[in-house]
């Protein structure tokens, strides 16, 4: 009798198990099916592997480092639609400084250049119905050192290669709203694919082509160029942040230089206006969200090679940019010897 007794307790409450936890996993499951959270954090996961991963960021930088082969001061902002959920914002600047190793009349003319280029890129994420949202950020500043050769093919016409070598800093930064991305997100991601610095070095190259003609009323010239330049990463906070990618950049600028009646200080002014592009291919335009643009331009120019510094010219000016998924604007200070 006691004997029964235990047999049909053990039985039911091993009924009770088997039933519990068949109800137990089906509303597991049905919880990872309607979860919210695990919605966002497949979002964000998706949106930065398949974009912003080091590897394209990275690869922007180096797409960006030679927009200009002449030495500049320059910043420009590019406003990216990426579609979706996601918009973006792009800073860019340089500042180059020069050295001419040559004399007048020399028909070698090296030089050394170094630059410093930085880089912001911006992403808010919103996640619609979620009430959550992200904003990413990556910041890269670095000093390049290029060293090149002016070859005078002809009066019009000059060449100019270049060797580029240098290091930069790279850093991921993210902020975070709601309760899911501040408790789950942020935790999840920090340090991970967020809130970390590596740094890198590039080497490159690259080659520039200068063509001068003169109208009845005006001059022209075209500046083409194109530039090759790899990164890879050597130190990282964290250990699985590592990459190596490359990028390749072409730009093509004409402009033309017309007479005006104005002078500043005795210098007459002349105005320079200016259509171009520039195009890369890699993985930067995967990070950037686009990978070409035209741009459309006016500035003013100056002769003050009377003052007898190594500077002949100065050109200030500003453009407008406009391409697939991005709009923009840049100012530029440029200089020629």
């Amino acid at each position: 009798m006691f004997g029964s007794l235990s047999r049909l307790a053990f039985g039911l409450l091993s009924l009770f198990w088997i039933v519990g936890g068949l109800g137990l996993r089906r509303a597991e499951a049905a919880f990872q099916i309607t979860n919210p959270f695990s919605e966002v954090v497949e979002d964000v996961s998706g949106f930065v592997n398949s974009k912003l991963g080091p590897s394209d960021v990275g690869a922007s930088y180096a797409a960006l480092i030679n927009f200009a082969g002449n030495p500049d001061i320059s910043t420009a902002t590019y406003y990216i639609d990426s579609g979706g959920q996601a918009t973006g914002t792009l800073t860019v600047g340089r500042f180059s400084f020069r050295k001419p190793l040559w004399e007048e009349g020399d028909s070698w003319r090296p030089f050394i250049q170094a630059f410093i280029p930085y880089e912001t890129l911006k992403y808010d994420v919103d996640f619609e119905g979620e009430g959550e949202d992200a904003d990413a950020q990556w910041d890269a500043i670095g000093l390049i050192l290029t060293a090149g050769n002016e070859f005078a093919v002809s009066d019009r016409m000059k060449v100019t290669p270049g060797i580029n070598f240098g290091a930069f800093q790279l850093e991921s930064n993210a902020g975070f709203r709601g309760a899911i991305s501040e408790n789950i997100i942020d935790t999840t991601f920090s340090g991970r694919d967020f809130d970390w610095t590596a740094y890198a070095w590039v080497l490159g190259a690259s080659v520039w082509l200068d063509y001068e003609w003169e109208h009845r009323t005006y001059d022209a010239g075209l500046h083409a160029g194109i530039t090759y330049n790899h990164v890879e990463s050597f130190y990282a906070t964290e250990d699985r942040i590592s990459f190596s990618s490359e990028a390749v950049t072409v730009a093509l600028n004409y402009e033309t230089v017309h007479d005006t009646p104005i002078s500043l200080n005795d210098f007459p002014l002349k105005l320079v206006l200016s259509v171009g592009g520039s195009a890369f291919f890699g993985p930067a335009g995967n990070a950037l969200g686009f990978s070409s643009f035209t741009d459309y331009g006016a500035a003013v120019k100056t002769d003050i090679s009377r003052l007898g510094w190594p500077i002949q010219s100065l050109q200030l000016g500003g453009k407008l940019i406009f391409g697939p998924d991005v709009t923009g604007w840049s100012l530029i200070l440029q200089y020629e010897f």
